[in-house]
């Protein structure tokens, strides 16, 4: 199941639908375990290092662009050339070529979904890594913008007039409208796997980051940027995981971890154990920021802007 909620800070901005009931959701008193209350520690290790590139994001000029489908998670290698590197949670890291001037947006394995300013044709291809072979995405509209994909489907928005949700099943070609949002970058929280395209879930209040994963979801709540905590939830029960108050970034849920960075420094909670960890960066990449987050099944991986430049790619093992 894969949805089109994205990864990190790509999507930091955008707005659910209002949900008055959501209001009456409060954290039980004392269910409070903060980033700041000396979590464990989680020893991390660099599996890539990229020069030129800052870490951040996949549109041009702006780096790294670490993203996942929680099974596996991929990042720019060379913006030139448009290499990826690509890590599962097994095996050794590959190495692909997207296309001159191409970014990945998205990853499904076997496939990515890259956006190309270059490349005669369409702006948005689908490239195979097992076969290399790059198709183009048909059927679009103007002012599509595309952002994540699945196995049958890939979501954006369309912001002609008035935003809103859309996708595009790449496989028939049927094109979807889904709810006008009062942003401009919503959130498309379907499942992009079903070839019914079924929603899974809605936003508990505007202004709210928000994943949810049965039975459990995740939010980060309010308009301050500066001081949103980061709330966990199972059914009426809830637990602060960190006050944010120095700015929690790149949420990402799985039926086992939560992970978010926070000033620079990356944290995940063990659901089940309810131990909250910070992973430790090795000395190759102290002098820098995380800047983007990638959840794997039995790893978490971050990009690491380095203040001497460039920036790295970092593992750890998820206990």
């Amino acid at each position: 199941m894969r949805t089109a909620y994205g990864n990190g800070d790509r999507f930091t901005r955008w707005c659910g639908r209002s949900i008055s009931l959501a209001l009456l959701l409060v954290a039980l008193p004392g269910a409070t375990a903060s980033a700041a209350d000396t979590p464990e520690v989680l020893r991390s290790s660099v599996v890539d290092r990229v020069a030129g590139l800052d870490g951040n994001s996949a549109r041009p000029g702006e780096g790294a662009g670490l993203t996942d489908d929680l099974k596996s998670a991929a990042w720019v290698v060379s913006e030139a050339s448009g290499l990826q590197r690509i890590a599962g949670s097994a095996g050794p890291l590959r190495t692909v070529s997207v296309g001159e001037g191409c970014y990945v947006q998205a990853i499904s394995l076997p496939l990515l979904l890259a956006r190309c300013h270059t490349t005669p044709g369409g702006e948005y291809w689908l490239f195979d890594t097992d076969s290399g072979e790059r198709t183009e995405v048909r059927g679009l509209r103007f002012m599509d913008r595309l952002f994540a994909m699945g196995t049958n489907w890939v979501g954006g928005v369309n912001c002609l007039h008035h935003c809103y949700e859309m996708y595009l099943n790449f496989k028939t070609g049927q094109y979807v409208f889904g709810d006008e949002s009062q942003s401009e970058f919503p959130i498309a929280v379907r499942d992009l796997d079903d070839p019914d395209l079924r929603p899974l879930y809605t936003f508990p209040r505007k202004f709210d980051d928000y994943i949810r994963v049965a039975p459990y979801s995740l939010t980060l709540s309010g308009q301050d940027e500066l001081r949103r905590p980061l709330i966990l939830r199972r059914g009426p029960r809830a637990r602060t995981l960190s006050r944010c108050l120095r700015n929690c970034r790149g949420i990402r849920l799985t039926s086992r971890y939560a992970t978010w960075h926070e000033n620079g420094a990356l944290f995940a909670h063990n659901l089940r154990t309810k131990r909250t960890y910070r992973v430790a960066r090795p000395a190759a990449a102290r002098d820098g920021r995380v800047t983007r987050t990638a959840l794997l099944e039995d790893a978490v991986l971050s990009a690491v802007r380095l203040d001497s430049g460039g920036y790295v790619v970092l593992r750890a093992a998820l206990p």
